[in-house]
């Protein structure tokens, strides 16, 4: 398979092959959360991770629509700064309102994933480690505290990882007079670090999860009291381990542009649409799984953590027997029972 060929391929399962899945799994999450799984520190993390994985995946669509609407075609290399052209002049380009929010939400389900999951499993290895601290952090209005931060944290995360193209497509360039050659590099650099700092945390986090977990095989006393918070700590581990791979890959994307920030290779604005750019091999793989990476997130929610499993395990054979129950009403119905003598009366005379 050559480059070309696999790009192609990337391209259209990051774009369509896996969106409808992750819409309907992401869909799914959002309506046990709300109506059928029962309160715990699993319930407010899948259902803020599916929350901007739903919403990529409907602005995605939208996007498409528009896309083929106007008869025109996407640049894969680069998502987040790709405009369209009018059918008049191939010279005149503006941008769609559907692409800062596309590009908003799908930065969100990176950076909003790597916040929650960092507070998900801090808060869970406190709920073994240190229970005491758990019941107070866990009380509802710390939880809304705790997750109503991440938002705030992602929104700004986002605009500051890319603050050209934020500024740029939200017109804050033009409201606060700021010069379209204005260095960001510290602000880059900052929010970088910030959101690598989470990174580590989480890992961290991570391994002293699995130290609780070696440590705990085989032990016979654990008693009642620590059986909730150990399986909540047991279904992370299960939950973050395939994530956080494509989790890796996306962040040496960001930190390729980053670079490129720091060392003005993006000042003034327009040098990036003239200027060779070097992180768009690296961009192609971090953004291709884009969708391979909602997809093992929102299909892993559903296994690793117990309430969701064991709502799918009971669910689904109740909703087959019900469109049994369903299909068989209908071929017993009083019209094809009628038609079955009918038939019958006929065949025999």
């Amino acid at each position: 398979m050559s480059i070309l060929q696999l790009v192609s391929f990337l391209s259209a399962v990051d774009g369509c092959w896996l969106s409808y899945p992750i819409f309907i799994l992401s869909t799914l999450i959002i309506y046990l959360s709300l109506r059928v799984v029962p309160p715990s520190l699993s319930r407010p993390y899948c259902l803020n991770v599916a929350v901007p994985s739903f919403l990529s995946t409907l602005t995605s669509c939208a996007l498409y629509v528009a896309v083929l609407s106007a008869m025109t075609m996407l640049s894969f290399y680069d998502i987040t700064l790709f405009v369209l052209q009018t059918p008049k002049s191939t010279e005149t380009m503006y941008g769609v309102p559907i692409l800062p929010l596309y590009s908003f939400v799908r930065g969100f389900t990176l950076h909003g994933y790597i916040y929650f999951s960092t507070v998900t499993i801090f808060l869970a290895y406190l709920g073994y480690a240190r229970p005491f601290l758990f019941q107070t952090l866990s009380s509802t209005k710390n939880i809304v505290l705790i997750f109503g931060f991440g938002y705030v944290w992602t929104t700004v995360a986002i605009v500051t990882l890319s603050p050209r193209y934020a500024f740029g497509s939200y017109g804050i360039v033009q409201v606060l007079g700021l010069s379209q050659e204005m260095n960001f590099s510290a602000m880059v650099i900052a929010q970088l670090t910030v959101m690598y700092g989470f990174y580590v945390t989480m890992v961290l986090l991570y391994i002293m999860a699995i130290v609780l977990v070696i440590r705990r095989v085989g032990n016979s006393t654990e008693s009642v009291s620590d059986a909730v918070p150990w399986r909540v700590l047991r279904s992370l581990l299960i939950y973050c381990t395939p994530p956080n791979i494509f989790v890796a890959l996306a962040l040496v994307g960001h930190t390729c542009d980053a670079t490129l920030e720091v060392h003005g290779y993006l000042k003034p604005s327009y040098v990036f649409d003239i200027f060779t750019d070097y992180c768009a091999p690296i961009r192609v793989w971090s953004q291709a799984l884009t969708n391979v990476r909602l997809f093992v997130n929102a299909f892993t929610a559903l296994i690793a953590f117990h309430d969701y499993r064991m709502t799918i395990i009971n669910g689904v054979p109740r909703v087959v027997a019900r469109i049994l129950k369903t299909s068989r009403a209908t071929s017993t119905s009083p019209s094809a029972s009628t038609e079955s003598r009918l038939f019958r009366r006929s065949t025999e005379s």
